[in-house]
């Protein structure tokens, strides 16, 4: 099976998570998102099966393979596995040579 996603890893949004080999996404639609804490703290007890998957919406067109957002392997925005990542609107490649966080 051929994919055809983009490759968070090399987008300009992706932001590492503090202690987690875990992604955030720091695209500036999901701004208002970013900034709820309360979504933050929900998304981290998501993440170990202490509350439902939590997802934002943002008009990305952003879709997690079903079983990671089951598993609690894929919160996007907040704190998310980009293997479970099947497709985002949002990808805007890094500038070459520019480490992650930088635009």
């Amino acid at each position: 099976m051929t994919e055809n996603k983009p490759d968070c890893y090399q987008c300009k949004w992706r932001r590492p998570l503090a202690g987690s080999a875990h992604s955030s996404c720091a695209h500036p639609n999901y701004a208002p998102a970013a900034n709820d804490s309360l979504a933050q703290a929900m998304a981290i007890f998501a993440s170990v099966g202490r509350t439902a998957p939590q997802q934002a919406d943002c008009k990305l067109n952003v879709k997690g393979n079903p079983r990671g957002i089951r598993m609690g392997w894929f919160n996007w925005p907040w704190s998310f596995d980009p293997t479970w990542l099947i497709s985002c609107d949002g990808f805007d490649p890094r500038v070459r040579g520019g480490k992650e966080g930088e635009q």
